[in-house]
């Protein structure tokens, strides 16, 4: 029989359950829309420039489409020349709104206590257009219902009772993926600066205010050269 030393630490093993729980990954396309925070926490974290270009510009271009669908610019090109301005205005757009917008936004936040850095800003404009993304399965198919008409004015277009309810679900669903992106980025931003979702909203009416009319004339500009591929 082995000698005991009363004075030695017991020999009992570690238990599992008194370890730190790992960390669960979130996955950004699914989680960006129930859990904005903790995703861009967990983005932030990992690696804040990873796919920010290129989101905000895929992000710009659906929003380029939708816009002209709303403006009928189909009246005034084809199809594919509407989608190659879609693409070249849209992610223009989506890298002036990056790299300009984002310093704007953090020097309008520093007035509500924010601290968050550009990278971390520009990572929450990017990730919050997740939403943005997932509304494109939309677009296709409305372009595979209705192609070139799509981007045609009412009076041109052949519709009826059926079309029309079809085109309002599509524009309710569209509003309602906007809005919902709007949620995410106002969460997204309060997190990465560090202050109340109250107070993201009133740094971004301040940032819009200033910034749309000359974002309207800059889109207004770079869109005239539609005209161009007539």
């Amino acid at each position: 029989m082995k000698d005991v030393n009363p004075y030695s630490s017991p020999g009992t093993p570690l238990v599992e359950e008194n370890r730190s729980p790992s960390k669960q990954y979130l996955n950004p396309w699914f989680s960006m829309w129930l859990q904005p925070r903790a995703t861009i926490q967990q983005i932030i974290d990992d690696d804040p420039v990873h796919l920010v270009i290129g989101l905000t510009c895929m992000a710009s271009v659906l929003a380029r489409i939708r816009g002209a669908s709303m403006y009928h610019m189909g009246e005034y090109m084809g199809l594919m020349s509407l989608l190659g301005v879609c693409i070249v205005v849209g992610c223009v757009l989506g890298v002036i709104w990056l790299y300009i917008g984002a310093p704007f936004i953090q020097w309008v936040g520093k007035w509500f206590g924010g601290r968050g850095s550009q990278d971390e800003i520009r990572a929450a404009i990017a990730w919050s257009c997740i939403p943005a993304l997932w509304g494109s399965l939309l677009i296709m198919l409305e372009m595979m219902l209705y192609g070139r008409e799509m981007f045609l004015g009412a009076e041109a277009r052949d519709y009826n009772l059926v079309d029309l309810n079809v085109r309002a679900a599509f524009s309710v669903a569209h509003g309602v993926i906007g809005i919902w992106g709007y949620v995410a980025f106002t969460k997204a931003l309060a997190q990465v600066q560090g202050y109340s979702a109250w107070k993201a909203i009133g740094n971004m009416a301040i940032v819009l205010l200033v910034c749309s009319p000359p974002a309207i004339a800059v889109g207004y500009y770079l869109g005239s050269i539609a005209h161009q591929f007539n």
